[in-house]
């Protein structure tokens, strides 16, 4: 659960603007994206087959770099601040292997 952290700081951070509990609220709401798409495959299915399972993970795994990679990096190279990106993205993926 550590990943979880840097993701809402960012979104909190990055919603400041509408004052902090605004920021808070909208960062929350961002998180219920995966337990509503949870129960939304336990109604539509018993139980996912482990083929589905993994296409599905694949796709979201696919989804995450598709949107740093395209979306968040050329924004963070347009304001000059590749350092950052690179220091996030190395406590990020460090983040990950502690947490495991």
């Amino acid at each position: 659960y550590l990943l979880f952290y840097p993701i809402a700081f960012t979104y909190a951070r990055a919603l400041c603007r509408y004052g902090p509990w605004m920021a808070a609220v909208l960062a929350g709401c961002s998180g219920l994206s995966e337990p509503l798409g949870a129960l939304m495959t336990v109604l539509a299915t018993s139980s996912p087959s482990p083929k589905t399972l993994a296409c599905s993970l694949a796709g979201a795994g696919g989804l995450m770099a598709w949107t740093a990679f395209v979306e968040v990096m050329p924004e963070i190279l347009r304001l000059q601040q590749s350092r950052a990106f690179a220091a996030g993205t190395a406590a990020g993926f460090l983040s990950i292997l502690l947490s495991h």
